[in-house]
Parts: C-alpha cells; structure tokens; sequence
C-alpha cells in the first residue's frame, strides 16, 4: 500500500486529465489487490480505497465534461469575432489600397 498514488483535486484541464489517468490506474490496481488479498481486515480497507478512487474517477470525467461542454459553447461565437475581424480586415485593406 506504499505506492498509493492519492488522486489530487486540481484546477485546470491538463490537472484533471492527469488527475482523472492517476484515479483510474489506482483503481485498477487496487481491484488487483483486493482479488489477492487473503486478509478480511486488509480486504475492506482497500474496498473502501477502492470506492473512494472511484468516486474520485466519476467525479474528474464529469468535470471534464462539462468543461468540453463549456468550449463547445464558446467555440461558435469566437469562430463569428474571427469572421467579423477577418471581414473588418479585409475592408481595410481595400480602402487602404485604393
């Protein structure tokens, strides 16, 4: 149980990428433990470990989620400030070069 790797609660989206891999490969290996563990004690210590990193895992993808729900909204309305700008451009260029 040395090599826990506890899952951390960061801001950010390459934070909780990294935090989301970290929660899924403790859970994968704390479901490996508990398969071998022949201790009832030891068992239901990494069943709740095992319940807490899951948890953790559900929560980080629903966040990342909604993050990609949130760029997903801003991405039309950016794309029409670029049209709008690139259009303001052009029309500057040709007043300039007449």
């Amino acid at each position: 149980m040395d090599d826990f790797i506890p899952s951390e609660d960061l801001s950010g989206v390459e934070q909780l990428t990294r935090s989301a891999v970290i929660a899924t490969q403790n859970v994968a290996r704390l479901r490996r433990q508990l398969e071998n563990e022949p201790d009832e004690f030891t068992r239901s210590r990494l069943l709740k470990l095992l319940l807490l990193e899951a948890d953790k895992s559900r929560l980080t993808c629903q966040q990342l989620d909604r993050i990609d729900g949130h760029m997903a909204e801003l991405r039309e309305p950016t794309y029409k400030q670029v049209e709008l700008v690139e259009k303001d451009n052009l029309k500057g260029q040709m007043s300039s070069g007449r």
